[in-house]
């Protein structure tokens, strides 16, 4: 006996597979998003800041100063929320953030435009990158949810 209403496993995965590529190609499109961190009042300070690399929505690098208040907050809770919009789609994550100072990776992740802000390059040493490791995603996108777990 067919029951209809349930629903197949497969097409939640499939749909959730969908959104997610969608929320990454939307990233792409964005190029900044909102990064709160908790300040030392427990509230959340929301910045935009630019991404320079993304893993799909699991994992975003951007960077920042390490004299920074957002390097503050990150050492003292290292818990934090990203958002962005395009269009009418949103997409809002809840993770970690953890602050990298290696050499490799500040070189690797070099852009030009950023020696306005960091004239020494990629030894400047108030130049970090903040790896924002994604838990939660919530996906607003082409007026459906979806809430996933990465």
């Amino acid at each position: 006996m067919n029951n209809n209403n349930q629903t197949n496993p497969q097409d939640t995965h499939d749909n959730s597979q969908v959104l997610i590529k969608q929320a990454e190609r939307m990233l792409d499109q964005c190029g900044y998003v909102v990064l709160s961190t908790v300040n030392e009042y427990g509230f959340p300070r929301p910045v935009a800041i630019d991404v320079l690399r993304h893993d799909g929505i699991s994992v975003l690098w951007m960077t920042t100063y390490l004299s920074s208040e957002k390097i503050m907050h990150i050492r003292k809770n290292p818990k934090a929320g990203i958002c962005y919009v395009h269009n009418d789609n949103s997409v809002t994550m809840t993770g970690a953030v953890k602050i990298l100072t290696d050499r490799e990776i500040r070189h690797d992740l070099w852009k030009d435009f950023m020696v306005h802000y960091f004239p020494n390059g990629p030894d400047d040493p108030d130049y970090c990158i903040l790896r924002f490791e994604t838990a939660e995603a919530k996906l607003w996108i082409d007026c459906k949810f979806e809430r996933i777990t990465l």
